[in-house]
């Protein structure tokens, strides 16, 4: 059934899309959602039946996500017994997803699945329809149709709590932790199948490492481009030809410092500052936007970028040997995956560092999105100069420290 949305109070559960009709986003196309001020409280109200106490919203990309309190003791929804004393996390996806309605109930059912594996996961709460998520039109004024507005799909996800892995100092123990992790999630998945993802692609898949030559115009740095240009070209002589050489399954595919929730493994409260040798371990992981089919090494390769940029306590290009020696104690990488992990790791660097100008160029005003500009390119230039074979020989050193280490 195709939505009525010919006004702001129709809504439905089940948004109308085949999800075999693939598109991704185009240089100069801008798809994040339009939410006007003042119209929050209502919307979640109107659509969830609680009574909004404070809202904040949160970083990101391509969506509007908000995290809210809610009013505990008063709530209009019989779909919610529990109201989570947490607080929740509103999602309002962008115009591409929210025509791939298909594509959250892939991630739901991701989540669903790492949760009944025991890795903590979001999860949706249902709407006044009984569904986990909703299209809706979302305008300035909610009893006019008229305006500018935008018809996206909405979701609430109860709030986990806990640090994101940025906010903390992560040393050698937590490094290795967070690669641990991956290779227990990676284990998990082996089981998992969802039809969605047999088709499913996204812009931030490294599959399309190639194609980033499209917004590389966004980077106006002369040798800054270069290297991307070097990176990109790299990829496609060294990872593309040798795709059928790694092993393939459903990837978080963004686990990056905002997405890792962990906590001191010495049980201390989350709220009390601690010192830098504190050893973290991961409690949680949030934000599904991006997984998909692809290769296990790309999901290590995301993971080991993202906490290379932000370690101080370990050198940088080190930092990927700890993530290595974690996910090798419960996962398995063969001779060529760890041989174009460089390739890989510098690949992801280009694609946020490229993706984070041109978001940035579209839109001025989210500035989340050159968050890692300013040490990423430097990082970039150091990867890139460094021998391929210097660093494999320093990783597998890590690598063997920890070889009989078991989680």
């Amino acid at each position: 059934m195709t939505p009525d949305v010919s006004n702001s109070s129709k809504e439905t559960g089940e948004p109308n899309s085949t999800g075999s009709e693939m598109k991704l986003l185009e240089p100069g196309e801008v798809i994040k959602p339009i939410v006007p001020e003042g119209v929050l409280k209502d919307l979640v109200w109107r659509l969830f039946g609680l009574h909004v106490i404070k809202h904040k919203e949160l970083v990101s990309y391509d969506d509007k996500n908000f995290y809210i309190t809610v009013n505990c003791e008063e709530w209009n929804n019989p779909y919610i017994l529990d109201v989570c004393p947490d607080g929740y996390v509103l999602k309002i996806l962008n115009s591409m997803d929210s025509t791939r309605p298909q594509l959250i109930e892939a991630q739901h059912a991701f989540m669903q699945h790492l949760r009944d594996n025991g890795i903590r996961a979001q999860e949706p709460a249902l709407n006044l329809q009984g569904t986990d998520m909703i299209l809706t039109k979302i305008s300035a004024d909610e009893g006019e149709s008229t305006g500018k507005y935008g018809t996206y799909l909405v979701r609430l996800m109860a709030f986990i709590p806990g640090r994101v892995v940025g906010s903390v100092e992560y040393n050698i123990p937590t490094l290795r932790n967070i690669g641990l992790f991956v290779g227990l999630m990676h284990q998990a998945l082996q089981s998992f199948h969802h039809p969605v993802y047999d088709t499913y692609d996204t812009v931030w898949s490294l599959t399309h490492t190639p194609n980033l030559g499209k917004f590389a115009s966004a980077v106006k740095n002369d040798t800054d481009r270069e290297v991307c240009e070097q990176v990109i070209e790299a990829f496609k002589q060294e990872v593309v030809p040798r795709y059928n050489q790694l092993q393939k399954g459903i990837i978080h595919g963004d686990a990056n410092e905002n997405n890792i929730l962990v906590a001191p493994v010495d049980g201390r409260h989350l709220d009390v500052d601690v010192d830098d040798d504190v050893e973290y371990d991961v409690t949680g992981i949030i934000d599904f936007a991006d997984s998909c089919k692809s290769y296990l090494v790309l999901d290590v390769a995301i993971t080991a970028t993202y906490m290379s940029i932000e370690c101080k306590k370990v050198d940088q290009l080190d930092a990927a040997g700890y993530i290595l020696a974690g996910y090798m104690s419960e996962g398995y990488l063969n001779e060529t995956e760890l041989d174009i992990m460089k390739t890989c790791i510098c690949s992801r660097l280009a694609m946020s560092l490229i993706m984070g100008a041109y978001t940035y160029m579209q839109d001025p005003s989210n500035v989340y999105v050159l968050e890692t500009a300013e040490k990423g390119w430097p990082l970039l230039h150091k990867y890139w100069a460094a021998p391929n074979d210097e660093l494999l020989a320093r990783w597998k050193s890590i690598i063997k420290q920890y070889e009989n280490c078991k989680s």
